[in-house]
């Protein structure tokens, strides 16, 4: 003890341990107030004060721990040793409290910051929609116009909801119809169907946002183990997850970079595979990769299934007027993939039926990635995408109108 400490006192021991252990303790109590800022829907600001207030008396704690300590250190190398390892905690406080304070839009509730961002942008009417309460868009006078779909159209990643192509739609169209917007994150094509059902007025249009992930979850897992075939049993491959552990579910920092070093492994597995043009259909052949939803198309039972689901639609409402408007993944590495084996398949089997389809990949493909996305790690649609979506669906139905 004597080569690494001078006049070590036990009093000063005592007050090195003392600052430590609070500093333990309220590094712990910052972690475990995560889970108490999402305890109830809506951004608290006292929350996340009250979660900065913590992690400042970390700091409090660990520089007079470390203030206590470096005077009754003798050796340079231990003293110099020390500061670089406070320094790289005190690093790691600073950044869990930036970004804990900046709501950021990307991997929607897989994310501490995409929750965040959620509560503070995200208003819900009665039904748990991102629209006004029905009753106050209603308007006996005009048609209804229910616009269905996940969260490309309820507008993830998009602040103010009157830049969505849900509101445009509302705006353009204000004399002929009641816009609603019946859409919900992570909603697939029977839920949001399902959502329609409850919804308190009958629809005269209903526009389907389809997206190629609608078909996960297509099936259970009771009735894909009794499809006939050498079908994949997609209940039995676990679909790629961030890494999950306290530090990603209670930091907020490291919960962020987890997610991102996932999303770039995800996107270089796809780049690896996708070399060569017709890369990815190589790559999907092969049934152990078809642990991705873009997979699943190539299962014949499990497209038929979820193309009935959209088809379901017109024999719930025979008289409403029905489109699919088809979405590629917003990502140039599988744009094209999603246009030819999700957009196309749909197209073809609707062909066969009333229900009119709006293929979207001519139309925004053309943009850069940068230009599509909401930013660089959230695939959303960006306002321009809404936008273009918007003015899109306007001509058409404003060319319905003149039929």
């Amino acid at each position: 003890m004597n080569v690494l400490f001078t006049k070590l006192t036990k009093s000063g021991l005592t007050k090195i341990v003392i600052f430590y252990m609070l500093g333990v303790i309220f590094v712990l109590l910052s972690f475990e107030s995560t889970h108490w800022i999402f305890s109830e829907f809506g951004f608290y600001w006292y929350k996340y004060f009250f979660r900065g207030l913590l992690i400042a008396a970390v700091f409090f704690f660990v520089l007079m721990g470390f203030w206590q300590l470096n005077k009754v250190i003798k050796s340079e190398l231990a003293k110099n040793t020390l500061t670089v390892f406070h320094s790289i905690f005190v690093t790691f406080l600073l950044v869990e409290l930036v970004i804990m304070i900046i709501p950021y839009s990307i991997g929607g509730s897989n994310t501490l910051v995409g929750k965040s961002w959620y509560h503070l942008y995200w208003e819900k009417n009665a039904l748990g929609f991102r629209d006004p309460e029905p009753e106050k868009i209603y308007d006996h006078s005009k048609k209804n116009l229910v616009i269905l779909g996940d969260s490309f159209a309820a507008g993830q990643g998009i602040k103010d909801p009157e830049n969505r192509f849900v509101n445009l739609l509302r705006t353009r169209f204000n004399n002929d119809f009641n816009v609603f917007c019946v859409s919900k994150l992570g909603a697939n094509t029977p839920e949001a169907i399902s959502f329609l059902k409850v919804f308190p007025y009958s629809p005269d249009v209903v526009i389907l946002a389809h997206t190629p992930n609608d078909i996960q979850r297509v099936v259970s897992k009771d009735r894909i183990s009794a499809l006939k075939g050498d079908t994949l049993n997609v209940s039995k491959i676990p679909m790629p997850k961030p890494a999950t552990h306290y530090f990603t579910e209670h930091a907020f920092s490291i919960n962020l970079f987890s997610f991102i070093l996932f999303l770039k492994k995800q996107r270089d597995q796809y780049a690896r595979s996708a070399q060569g043009g017709q890369g990815l259909e190589i790559f999907f052949q092969n049934k152990a990769n078809r642990y991705n939803y873009l997979g699943y198309y190539l299962e014949p039972e499990l497209i038929d299934l979820h193309l009935s689901n959209i088809i379901s639609l017109r024999t719930l409402y025979p008289e409403t007027k029905l489109i699919v408007l088809l979405f590629p993944n917003l990502n140039e590495i599988t744009i094209d993939y999603s246009d030819r084996n999700v957009n196309q398949s749909i197209i073809k089997a609707l062909a066969a039926t009333d229900i009119a389809s709006i293929n979207l990949t001519p139309l925004i493909s053309f943009l850069p990635e940068k230009q599509r996305i909401v930013n660089k790690y959230n695939f959303h649609p960006s306002e321009a995408i809404h936008k273009m979506v918007a003015d899109t669906l306007g001509t058409f139905l404003t060319l319905q109108k003149k039929e």
